[in-house]
């Protein structure tokens, strides 16, 4: 549980100087807000939670939770997301409205507003959904081949021990 909290901690630390936005940048803040709408991104999040939380239970088991409070748990956590997904958008906002400008902005959403930028909000669930899996996938045979590596050297340098 330790973990937990102080994860959660950090992430509440990391976001602190998200919050450094000046009232001026209240034009780019708007815009950024319209980004996230125009690409769904509650949608998506809220797609997102049941994979997320189906991984948060295995980890409060090994964390010592008992299944009664892993289940209460991520039970409460989902009704939380769902709750203050608004916080999140504000959030992402800001994130989005430090590192872009406003020209940036309005041509990103520009962009959304295309059948391009909007057949990419459609599609982005499945995208992400597959590149999980291709990444998975890459960094397993990545792995593979550097243990593959990492033992043959360990072979080659026993075998020319004196």
């Amino acid at each position: 549980m330790l973990r937990l909290r102080t994860a959660c901690l950090g992430l509440a630390f990391a976001f602190i100087g998200v919050n450094s936005l000046h009232a001026d940048d209240a034009g780019r803040l708007a815009q950024a807000k319209e980004i996230i709408v125009l690409a769904r991104t509650t949608d998506n999040m809220r797609k997102l939670f049941p994979t997320f939380l189906s991984q948060m239970k295995p980890m409060l088991m090994r964390q010592g939770a008992d299944e009664k409070t892993a289940a209460e748990f991520s039970k409460r956590f989902a009704e939380r997301l769902d709750k203050d997904l608004d916080k999140f958008v504000d959030l992402a906002a800001q994130v989005y409205a430090r590192e872009f400008s406003e020209e940036d902005l309005a041509n990103l959403i520009a962009f959304y507003k295309s059948p391009t930028g909007q057949k990419m909000v459609e599609k982005q669930p499945v995208i992400a959904q597959f590149m999980a899996t291709v990444g998975m996938r890459w960094g397993q045979q990545v792995g593979s081949e550097v243990m593959g590596e990492y033992l043959k050297e360990r072979a080659g340098n026993k075998s020319a021990t004196p």
